[in-house]
């Protein structure tokens, strides 16, 4: 409760940074936190509270200023609410369909190269439950998207693409022999962890599970899902690896998520240092690199931005003598704006001088913001 206490002091003012520390990071992995404290939170250790309490656009304006009118997210949106979490109580009623209805097309007007994606309505009905509070909710879905996941994971879908292949190259490092059972059978794991990775797990696990790995989610950030995901075969490889045809091996692998019916199991083998090891988020970012740059994009299939932003990092931060954008992958450090990131990439083509104190002079002085910090 005292660990509690320190991140929740000055509720109703604007919060300093969050900071981790080894007493929250314990009590997150291996206690779980307190379901009444758990939107509040949610919200300081992902800095969603302190991003809504620096930030000029306030939510209600948002909804007044675009209110009656349409974007090319609305029908889709619509179609979506009735299947977000429709168990639940919340959105049994108007009052709560019209709070997620509110989130999502709010965020499709301020962010509208991103705007919805089927998937993100499970875990903002999520949020909309743990917090009760739209404006609440719609800052922590900007957070989510802008700060914990990397870009296009949700627009042109290459950041989650990507992230599929890195899982199963840990994969293939952590669980050698159910790799290559898996292989064997020509299985294509993209085709289910794709809609766990989009859901971050929401409603695909069971309820008590899914806030345990969503604790750790906001307090770990990315790297968590790949080691729920690999925890999560290794808790059942024995009996994976009993299957012996394609159809058997692939529904169980589909049906695993709803036998984690052990939330401290689950999380306790995400953090298992035996075989599980140290998955970084350095390390999994060299695998990003990696396959970013190794994987084909369409020419002329959309702005500039989507076409070229995991491509053109890939690129340039492979190099040594860019390592000031080297740094820029890490999850916080999406502060740095891809588009003009890459603008600068564009004018300086060749020049790698300008290039590299343009780069530190654009993370320096968004590193002074009292919005993001360090």
């Amino acid at each position: 409760q005292n660990i509690l206490i320190l991140t929740l002091r000055d509720k109703d003012t604007a919060p300093i940074l969050f900071r981790k520390n080894k007493k929250l990071k314990i009590l997150v992995r291996y206690v779980g936190i307190p379901h009444a404290d758990r939107g509040e939170v949610w919200q300081r250790m992902t800095n969603a509270r302190t991003r809504r309490f620096c930030n000029l656009c306030a939510y209600k304006d948002i909804l007044r200023f675009q209110r009656g009118k349409f974007t090319k997210y609305t029908e889709e949106i619509e179609n979506d609410l009735p299947r977000s979490i429709p168990d639940h109580v919340l959105f049994t009623t108007r009052e709560g369909i019209e709070k997620l209805r509110n989130v999502l097309v709010a965020f499709s007007w301020v962010n509208p190269e991103v705007g919805y994606c089927q998937a993100m309505n499970f875990w903002v009905a999520m949020l909309l439950i743990l917090m009760n509070d739209e404006e609440d909710a719609f800052w922590m879905m900007r957070t989510i998207v802008d700060e914990l996941l990397p870009p296009e994971y949700y627009t042109s879908m290459y950041g989650i693409i990507i992230d599929t292949l890195v899982l199963q190259d840990l994969l293939q490092q952590k669980l050698p022999k159910l790799y290559a059972h898996v292989m064997r059978f020509s299985i294509d794991l993209r085709s289910v962890t794709l809609q766990w990775f989009l859901t971050l797990y929401v409603n695909i696990f069971p309820w008590e599970t899914t806030l345990r790995v969503l604790d750790c989610f906001f307090f770990e950030g990315s790297k968590m899902l790949f080691r729920v995901t690999l925890a999560l075969l290794k808790l059942f490889e024995s009996e994976l690896l009993s299957y012996q045809s394609f159809d058997d091996l692939f529904d169980a692998i589909k049906k695993l998520p709803s036998k984690a019916t052990s939330p401290s199991l689950l999380i306790d083998a995400s953090y298992d240092k035996i075989w599980m090891g140290n998955i970084s988020i350095s390390r999994i970012n060299e695998l990003r690199y990696y396959h970013a740059s190794n994987l084909p994009l369409e020419k002329d299939s959309g702005p500039r931005i989507q076409r070229r932003t995991l491509q053109e990092l890939a690129l340039a931060t492979q190099s040594k003598e860019f390592p000031v954008l080297r740094s820029a992958y890490r999850p916080r450090s999406w502060k740095v704006e891809a588009i003009s990131t890459f603008s600068i990439i564009e004018d300086y083509v060749g020049d790698s001088d300008n290039l590299e104190r343009e780069i530190d002079e654009s993370i320096v002085s968004l590193d002074r913001s009292p919005l993001f910090g360090e």
